[in-house]
């Protein structure tokens, strides 16, 4: 005679309830260890671009510019008074070993036209795609497409502009001619006085090493944004590369739900997908965690390259 029993439904609910408990246990630790293995390779990607631009300070005896859409010191200053126009991603191509497409570009034409657009339209850079941004395989923004080259990359990183003036002070920063809109710069022009971080804005500040002398590793060189937040901050748009420090690391201000031009302000500041905040490149080559409730003071100081204000590093 068989004896053998089947499971009970208490019993058998009761066994279901366990083991979706031990799933909901799991399931953060699970999502944590690929956070920090997205994570792992962003930091990476940022230690990869900080090389590169040593290298290209080492061949140039200076940092490349973060864009030359403007110069108001030349007459025209627009799309192209300093030259043809293209952005800091290209000219640190040579050293990140890409020379053979560095190569095919026509330096004497600007970035949007030919053979220049057709060669990086669609282009995908691993270095610049950050694997927690989900947008980082794409090549557009939420909304809209990019300027320039439309199907421009959606870059995860920039260069950083410090506390500098963007067509005014920020929507963080509480005072115009502050430590986070600090007075004399301005977004538009080239000379080192207007353009208190390592990059100037819209116009070719070109930064040396020498330059910054609140030291290499107290100063932040490269930070973490969300591309896909400026329809004219695409990998190889010409407006708005940089990023400034008077937003706030994933400022509650941030439109993302708006990618368009007159959102910029709000959108251009240090953000990423990581949980709490960014990852930053400081000059040295050395790649931090910074904190999203990092003093917004302390933070701007090490923004600055020459502000007299030695910030270590929390």
């Amino acid at each position: 005679m068989n004896n053998r029993r089947g499971f009970t439904l208490v019993e058998l609910l009761a066994t279901i309830a366990i083991i979706g408990l031990l799933i909901g246990l799991l399931l953060p630790a699970v999502q944590s260890a690929r956070e920090a293995g997205r994570r792992t390779v962003c930091a990476n990607n940022l230690r990869q671009l900080g090389l590169a631009l040593h290298g290209h300070h080492q061949s140039m005896n200076t940092l490349p510019f973060a864009t030359n859409a403007l110069n108001l010191n030349v007459n025209p200053g627009y799309w192209g008074g300093w030259g043809p126009v293209r952005m800091w991603s290209v000219e640190i191509m040579p050293h990140m070993e890409m020379n053979s497409l560095y190569g095919k570009l026509d330096l004497t034409r600007h970035i949007w036209d030919n053979p220049n657009h057709d060669l990086l339209n669609n282009l995908r850079i691993p270095a610049h795609a950050c694997p927690s941004n989900p947008w980082s395989s794409l090549n557009k923004p939420i909304d809209g497409a990019f300027c320039g080259v439309a199907n421009s990359q959606v870059p995860c990183y920039q260069p950083s502009l410090g506390p500098q003036r963007v067509d005014g002070r920020l929507p963080d920063c509480s005072s115009d001619n502050s430590y986070c809109s600090l007075a004399g710069s301005d977004f538009n022009w080239a000379d080192s006085k207007y353009c208190p971080g390592m990059f100037g804005g819209r116009a070719p500040f070109m930064c040396r090493f020498a330059a910054v002398r609140d030291g290499l590793s107290n100063t932040i060189m490269l930070m973490e944004r969300r591309g896909e937040l400026l329809q004219w901050g695409g990998m190889f748009c010409i407006m708005q590369q940089g990023s400034p420090t008077g937003m706030r690391i994933n400022s509650a201000n941030m439109r993302v739900d708006d990618a368009s031009n007159s959102q910029f302000k709000n959108n251009m500041g240090t953000s990423s997908y990581h949980p709490g905040g960014a990852l930053f490149c400081i000059a040295d080559g050395a790649v931090v965690f910074l904190d999203e409730n990092i003093d917004f003071q302390l933070y701007n100081a090490l923004g600055g390259r020459a502000d007299g204000i030695v910030a270590v590093v929390p």
